[in-house]
């Protein structure tokens, strides 16, 4: 990215990211040489980061968003459904097992969304309408 300078947030950074990969900023971490997240209101110049080094962007693992966005990308509608992106899925987690009725639908729809954005942003026709016939809704 060679239009970031040292005063840009890692808010900003991770938006731009969001653009050119498609990956939603509040699921990125983004990591330097220690392995350790970067503050989203720190600065490239907070971090000591220098010109032509590899920034890290690992997805959160909290109810497997990696595995969910991993099967977005690659258009696998089987997994997509297995992993929650779907409003009969049977897909659970710690954090879901607690939700009520309401809460849980408005979980699986946002898993959904995000899923359908990814496909989409890659083109994956297939796995759109997939997810489209199977009730990828953004809840209100």
């Amino acid at each position: 990215m060679s239009s970031c300078h040292c005063d840009l947030l890692i808010s900003n950074l991770k938006s731009r990211i969001e653009v050119f990969v498609g990956i939603p900023v509040n699921f990125q971490r983004l990591q330097y040489l220690d392995e350790v997240d970067l503050s989203d209101k720190s600065t490239l110049k907070d971090n000591d980061i220098v010109s032509g080094v590899t920034i890290t962007m690992r997805i959160w693992s909290q109810d497997a968003w990696g595995r969910l966005v991993r099967a977005a990308v690659n258009g696998d509608t089987h997994k997509l459904h297995n992993l929650g992106a779907t409003k009969t899925s049977s897909f659970r987690t710690a954090h879901s097992d607690l939700l009520n009725p309401d809460k849980r639908a408005e979980w699986l729809a946002h898993r959904s969304f995000v899923a359908l954005f990814l496909t989409a942003r890659r083109g994956l026709l297939k796995a759109m309408e997939f997810l489209l016939q199977n009730g990828s809704v953004r809840s209100p």
